[in-house]
C-alpha cells in the first residue's frame, strides 16, 4: 500500500486554531482532485447506457479507501434531498463525520445522481469484497462526541501493510480520550499499542460487528486499559 496525503478531517476554523492551515489546503487539493478523477472515471465509462465499474479500484490505490469514502459521502450528504441516491447510499454516507463548513462545495461532485449512486453502490462492493471492516460497520458520526475511551475503534484499510491485511489488525482499543488529534491503542489482535491519528481511523465499531474472539479479548484488555502505565 502506498502513503496517501493527509486527509484532515477538521473544520476550516479548527485548522486555524492548531496553525494547520497549511495541512488544511493540502487536503483540500487532494479532495478536489479526487473529485475531478471520480468525474472523469464516471465521463470515460459510462457509455449512455451502462457504466463500466472496474476503474474503481485503480482509483483506490490511487487515493485510498477513505478519501473517496470521504468525497462520496461530502457530495451525497449535501444533496441528501436528491431522491436519485438510493436511501441506503444516503445512511452510508451519513456515517461519515464531516465539518459543517470548510469549501465543502469545492469537492462536490456533480455527476449525473443517478450514475453517481452506482458508482458509490459499486465503490462500497469492492471494500466488502475485500472482507475489511469499513463504515457501514461503524457508528455514525463516531467522533463527533470526541471521548472514544475504551472503545473498540477501526483503522483505515489504507493503513494496513503487507501481512497486516486482515480484519483481525484493524480493530484497536482505545486507551484513552484524544488528545491533539491522535489516540493511543492496543491492537486486539497483537497486543501492540502506538497511537494512532484521527484521519487513520474510520470509526467506533457497533457492537454487533464485534468477533467473538475480540470479545474475549476485551474481557482481558478493558480492566487493565485504566492502569497508569497503558495510559501514559
Amino acid at each position: 500500500m502506498k502513503d496517501y496525503p493527509y486527509l484532515y478531517r477538521g473544520s476550516l476554523a479548527e485548522a486555524r486554531r492548531r496553525n494547520q492551515i497549511s495541512l488544511w489546503r493540502e487536503s483540500l487539493q487532494e479532495n478536489i482532485r479526487c473529485k475531478n478523477a471520480i468525474e472523469e472515471a464516471i465521463r470515460m465509462n459510462f457509455d449512455g447506457m451502462h457504466m463500466r465499474f472496474d476503474c474503481i479500484e485503480p482509483m483506490i490505490r490511487d487515493f485510498g479507501f477513505l478519501r473517496i469514502a470521504w468525497v462520496l459521502s461530502n457530495t451525497l450528504q449535501q444533496k441528501e434531498w436528491d431522491g436519485r441516491f438510493s436511501p441506503q447510499n444516503k445512511e452510508w454516507a451519513k456515517k461519515m463525520s464531516l465539518p459543517k463548513e470548510g469549501r465543502r462545495t469545492d469537492y462536490l461532485v456533480e455527476s449525473h445522481p443517478a450514475i453517481l449512486d452506482g458508482f458509490v453502490s459499486e465503490y462500497r462492493k469492492v471494500l466488502q469484497r475485500s472482507g475489511l471492516f469499513g463504515m457501514e460497520q461503524c457508528e455514525t458520526d463516531s467522533f463527533a462526541s470526541q471521548n472514544c475511551e475504551a472503545k473498540v475503534l477501526v483503522l483505515s484499510p489504507d493503513i494496513l501493510r503487507g501481512g497486516c491485511w486482515s480484519r483481525g489488525n484493524q480493530l484497536w482499543l482505545a486507551l484513552e480520550d484524544w488528545k491533539d488529534d491522535a489516540v493511543r491503542c492496543v491492537c486486539l489482535w497483537d497486543d501492540e499499542i502506538t497511537s494512532w491519528d484521527r484521519t487513520e481511523l474510520i470509526g467506533i465499531l457497533k457492537e454487533e460487528y464485534l468477533p467473538d474472539w475480540a470479545k474475549e479479548k476485551l474481557e482481558q484488555l478493558r480492566p487493565s486499559a485504566q492502569e497508569p502505565q497503558l495510559s501514559m
